[in-house]
């Protein structure tokens, strides 16, 4: 009687051992599976260029060639005054101070794309950094992710391996009480 008892309680402790490396084991493939199916599925939100859309403003050029067309017909109307000679004497002087005006107020304006083209640029370069900063910070988790289910899944194996050895050294010793090990004898000895 106590050899059933003991074969009972070490067959049920080795399959709750058993049931409960298995289920490691299952927890341990599923959080591999998540994280692999998390990095499949991955993605970045989009990031917005904060300077990509921001208008040049031209009001102070506009109101530039707007004096500047006022001094030149100012100019124009004096030289007028003066006569033909004063028309023809000064119309070089005039387009010169026109053509000069007409180029700062370009320049002014190249200057003011080049400094949002260059913002645009830096900011797209930091947009580009953070993505990539999360993504390998993504990327780390899910790697941890798939490691700790991994692990999991090996200590259950190690349990499993672990169960089944322990049942399998104890069983000569709880068999004997069922006659393995005894021997028998024939006849008159």
């Amino acid at each position: 009687m106590a050899a059933i008892a003991a074969l009972i309680a070490a067959g049920a402790s080795t399959l709750i051992s058993v049931a409960g490396a298995a289920a490691q084991m299952r927890q341990g493939r599923q959080m591999m599976n998540r994280a692999m199916d998390a990095m499949r599925d991955m993605s970045m939100p989009d990031l917005e260029n904060v300077y990509k859309d921001i208008a040049i403003s031209t009001a102070a050029q506009d109101l530039q060639r707007e004096e500047l067309a006022r001094s030149a017909a100012t100019a124009t109307d004096i030289a007028s005054k003066a006569g033909a000679r004063g028309v023809v004497g000064s119309m070089q002087d005039i387009l010169e101070f026109q053509t000069k005006g007409i180029q700062s107020i370009a320049a002014q304006l190249e200057e003011k794309r080049t400094r949002r083209d260059e913002l645009i640029a830096a900011d797209e370069a930091r947009i580009r950094e953070v993505r990539e900063r999360r993504m390998e910070m993504d990327k780390m988790a899910l790697s941890n992710l798939y490691a700790t289910g991994y692990a999991e899944k090996m200590q259950g194996l190690g349990g499993l391996a672990g169960a089944t050895a322990a049942f399998t050294s104890a069983a000569p010793s709880l068999f004997e009480g069922f006659g393995g090990g005894q021997k028998k004898t024939t006849g008159g000895q």
